[in-house]
């Protein structure tokens, strides 16, 4: 059995959809924050399930998911970010490892930036848990397929798996939006920068009578 449902991110919230009625059945809005970047994630009925924050300084770039006790319940560390390439980890923390990204892994993310292309493999394994893939037709879409969402938990446990993978994928593709807009960022910078120094070079040649263009 394969669930597909819709992925939307817009100017840092985010929200799941189904595929038919388009009804939300998650959403992550930003909270305003000086000193981390924050996120709360509600159900379809507004009811507050989540902070999710991201820890300044940290090796791993590390976000945690608390509940509305403020209790910590599990983190998601940047594996490793090579070039174009994302890893993720949802781990469920222990007390024994509760500031240290150690604990088990629940979920593992790996994809491509470039692509916009991931998958939730469980655990360590290859076991592919949902695969998520950018619509061609939206850029603010992306297509999420669950592998048999009902096989190991039952639906009772549905909505925590699901508000797991929703949260594994909003980091990542946070992370993968933070880098194209870098990338965007320092193009305009170094193509401005360029233009200046062509720009003078060509002033100063014309002042000192040499062809700078030729």
């Amino acid at each position: 059995m394969v669930k597909s449902l819709n992925f939307w991110c817009n100017d840092g919230s985010f929200s799941l959809t189904d595929t038919k009625q388009n009804l939300i059945i998650f959403k992550i809005i930003p909270v305003d924050s000086v000193a981390h970047r924050k996120l709360k994630l509600y159900n379809k009925d507004g009811t507050e399930l989540l902070t999710l924050q991201e820890l300044n300084g940290t090796t791993h770039g590390r976000w945690e998911a608390r509940g509305p006790e403020q209790e910590l319940l599990y983190s998601v560390c940047r594996h490793h970010m090579i070039q174009n390439k994302l890893n993720i980890d949802l781990r469920v923390l222990m007390k024994q490892s509760r500031w240290k990204c150690k604990a088990d892994i629940e979920y593992r993310v790996k994809g491509s930036a470039s692509s916009s292309s991931f998958i939730v493999y469980e655990g360590d394994s290859s076991t592919e848990v949902a695969q998520v893939n950018s619509d061609a037709s939206n850029e603010n879409k992306y297509l999420v397929k669950l592998v048999d969402p009902y096989n190991k938990q039952g639906k009772k446990d549905y909505d925590e798996y699901l508000m797991k993978i929703v949260f594994s994928i909003a980091v990542i593709v946070d992370v993968a939006g933070s880098r194209s807009r870098t990338r965007v960022i320092a193009g305009k910078v170094f193509g401005g920068a360029a233009k200046l120094v062509t720009g003078v070079a060509l002033v100063g040649g014309s002042l000192l009578g040499i062809d700078i263009q030729g």
